[in-house]
C-alpha cells in the first residue's frame, strides 16, 4: 500500500479548536501521517498548532475552486483526489475512542470506505425524501435515484470516510455533488448515489457495526455501547449545543478542557480569538454560574 495517511480540511477559523480535539484524541490511537490541509482564512492559525510536535501535522493551503454554498463539501473531495496514497478524511468535528486501522485495511481491498451513519437507514422517510431531491438537479440522472431507492441501504455520512485518490469514484462523487450544490449536504445526499453505483462492483464499501465508526451522541443506538464507540461525529455542532444535544456537550468539553490545560496546539494563545459563537456562550455561562456560586458563598 502507498503511503496512507489522515486527512482534514478546514475552511474558517470557528471549527479550529474541534480540530484541536479531534487530532489530540486521534493521537492517542493513530501514530501515523497527518494532514490538514487549510482555506486561507484559517491557514496562519493552523500553523500555530501545527508548532506543536505532539500533533505532528502537515499542513497544505488550499484555494478552493468553487465558493458558496457547500463550497467545503466539494473541496474535501478534490483534496482527496490531490493525494498521493490511500486517505481516511476526518471532519473536525469529530473525536477518536479506537484505533482506525479498519478503516485502512478496508482499503486495501476497495476504492472508497463509507460509513454508516449510526443505525441510519436509506428507508427511513427523512432519508428517503432527501435522496429522492436529488433527481430535480440537471446533471443527476432521475433513472438512477429511482432505481437506488427500490431498497434500503445503510445511510452513509461525509464526516468519516476513506478512498483510494485515483478511484473514479470521486470525480464522480465530486461532478454530482456539484450538479446539486444549492441543496442542503449535497455530498452526503450524493455519497448514497455512490453507494448504489460502486458497490454491486465491489469498488465501494460501508463500515457499519450500529454506527460506531460515525456516530451522533445524539442518535446514537441503544445497543451501541459507549465504550464500543470508534469514532463520535458531533454533526452541526451538538458538542456545544446543550439545547440540541446536551450529551455531546458532556462527552466533547472535558476533553477540550484537557486541551487547554495541555496547551495543544498553542491553544492557551489563540482560542478566545475564535470566534465560535456556541463556545463564547457556554464560557459565558460558565462565568456566570461561578459568579453567583461565589455571591452564594459570600
Amino acid at each position: 500500500m502507498r503511503s496512507a495517511r489522515v486527512c482534514y480540511l478546514m475552511s474558517g477559523q470557528p471549527h479550529l479548536p474541534y480540530l484541536t480535539v479531534s487530532l489530540w484524541t486521534l493521537r492517542q490511537h493513530y501514530n501515523g501521517p497527518v494532514t490538514v490541509a487549510a482555506w486561507p482564512e484559517s491557514i496562519d492559525l493552523l500553523r500555530q498548532i501545527a508548532q506543536d510536535k505532539r500533533l505532528d501535522i502537515a499542513v497544505q493551503v488550499r484555494r478552493p475552486a468553487i465558493r458558496g454554498k457547500n463550497d467545503q463539501f466539494m473541496d474535501k473531495i478534490a483534496m482527496a483526489m490531490d493525494q498521493d496514497g490511500p486517505m481516511i478524511y476526518l471532519d473536525a468535528d469529530t473525536s477518536i475512542h479506537a484505533p482506525i486501522q479498519p478503516i485502512f485495511d478496508r482499503l486495501e481491498k476497495f476504492d472508497f470506505v463509507s460509513t454508516q451513519f449510526c443505525d441510519w437507514e436509506t428507508s427511513s422517510p427523512m432519508i428517503a425524501n432527501r435522496i429522492q431531491g436529488l433527481a430535480e438537479f440537471e446533471g443527476i440522472p432521475s433513472q438512477l435515484v429511482e432505481d437506488f431507492l427500490l431498497r434500503s441501504w445503510p445511510s452513509v455520512n461525509g464526516g468519516v470516510w476513506g478512498a483510494l485518490p485515483d478511484s473514479p469514484i470521486l470525480p464522480h462523487w465530486l461532478a454530482y455533488t456539484e450538479a446539486a450544490k444549492r441543496t442542503f449536504i449535497a455530498d452526503e445526499k450524493v455519497l448514497h448515489l455512490m453507494l448504489g453505483v460502486y458497490a454491486p462492483s465491489g469498488k465501494m464499501t460501508v463500515m457499519t457495526d450500529r454506527g460506531r465508526w460515525n456516530c451522533s451522541p445524539k442518535y446514537q443506538p441503544a445497543d451501541l455501547a459507549d465504550e464500543d464507540v470508534a469514532i463520535y461525529h458531533y454533526h452541526g455542532d451538538c458538542n456545544v449545543r446543550p439545547k440540541k444535544c446536551v450529551r455531546g456537550l458532556s462527552i466533547w468539553w472535558p476533553m477540550y478542557q484537557e486541551c487547554i490545560e495541555n496547551n495543544v496546539g498553542g491553544i492557551q494563545d489563540w482560542h478566545t480569538t475564535v470566534n465560535n459563537k456556541w463556545i463564547r456562550v457556554i464560557e459565558k455561562e460558565i462565568v456566570e454560574q461561578e459568579h453567583q456560586q461565589c455571591n452564594g458563598e459570600g
